[in-house]
């Protein structure tokens, strides 16, 4: 068929991106606040602590049309700056990014000492924004054209000509329904950052002069994490059902028509891990033995690069 199709001039797939600009740009702000502070309440008991408050605020455009993001409930690009979409694409800064800090040392006898620590931080992101590049690569100032055919089907003939790149107008309330065809962006309305809690319980002892022995206890927790190679997962995947047409098997073609691939920008994804951490260390006569010996368990949902 691939022969008989290329003969015939009958195109299957058809990716183009057409620009209207080079100059389209996307901001974003961020604040960070810190305070941290060191108590020695007795001789044997020392607390660090800290609070860390980020304040994350969405993309934004100067702008008007020169960005948007796609609204997979509406089927909608929220067009910035038009209209009812204001800069922001209607996205809401958080305000709940608290990140504290917290470390306690404290030694029960001159050769044992515990400590205890925990620790909250956040990820920004791809190329230092949150999702990325993602308004600036949807319409009206980029258009990624992606058409499939199906079995026994073309896109165009050659004879023909591609189909003219797909630039509608923006409507003046600046929610732009996304034609079929057009690949688009999408993301979260709603800033999660994603986030890691971190934690160690640590226990050392001194058997001898030169001897020491220490077990710990580790652990950490991602939540709302990027998943796999990044942040991209196709929302308008097709699932498997042989035999039935490829546009009829993907997600969004019984609501909006579409049949073209949907790039979700998403940190839907978790990780765990938990370890005992044991060490075992000796000097004399010049020469130092380290011993370590770690057993752990780790789990996600990610895949790949978090873990």
């Amino acid at each position: 068929m691939g022969l008989a199709s290329f003969l015939l001039g009958d195109v299957g797939l058809f990716a183009r991106s057409v620009s209207t600009t080079t100059d389209a740009k996307e901001y974003q702000r961020r604040w960070f606040f810190y305070g941290q502070d060191t108590w020695r309440p007795t001789r044997k008991l020392t607390l660090n602590y800290g609070l860390r408050w980020e304040l994350i605020f969405p993309e934004y455009v100067k702008r008007p049309g020169d960005g948007s993001l796609l609204n997979l409930e509406t089927g909608e690009l929220f067009v910035g700056g038009v209209g009812e979409v204001n800069k922001h694409f209607n996205v809401k800064p958080t305000y709940k990014a608290l990140a504290p800090r917290l470390g306690i040392a404290y030694q029960p006898t001159d050769k044992t000492v515990i400590r205890l620590g925990y620790g909250r931080s956040f990820d920004i992101g791809t190329f230092g924004s949150l999702f990325g590049h993602t308004v600036t690569q949807n319409l009206p100032v980029l258009s990624a054209q992606l058409l499939f055919a199906d079995s026994f089907q073309s896109v165009f003939n050659l004879s023909q000509g591609p189909p003219p790149p797909v630039f509608p107008a923006v409507p003046a309330n600046g929610r732009l329904p996304l034609p079929d065809g057009v690949l688009a962006n999408a993301r979260p309305f709603k800033i999660r950052l994603p986030t890691l809690d971190a934690w160690n319980v640590t226990v050392q002892h001194q058997l001898a002069r030169h001897t020491f022995v220490e077990a710990a206890y580790v652990g950490n927790k991602g939540t709302h994490v990027y998943p796999g190679f990044g942040t991209i997962y196709n929302a308008n995947q097709p699932v498997s059902l042989p035999g039935v047409p490829d546009a009829h098997r993907r997600p969004f073609f019984s609501r909006f028509g579409w049949t073209q691939d949907l790039n979700y920008n998403g940190n839907d994804a978790d990780n765990r891990y938990n370890a005992l951490q044991t060490k075992f260390e000796t000097r004399f006569s010049g020469l130092n033995i380290l011993s370590h010996y770690t057993w752990s368990s780790a789990r996600d949902n990610d895949s790949d690069y978090f873990i």
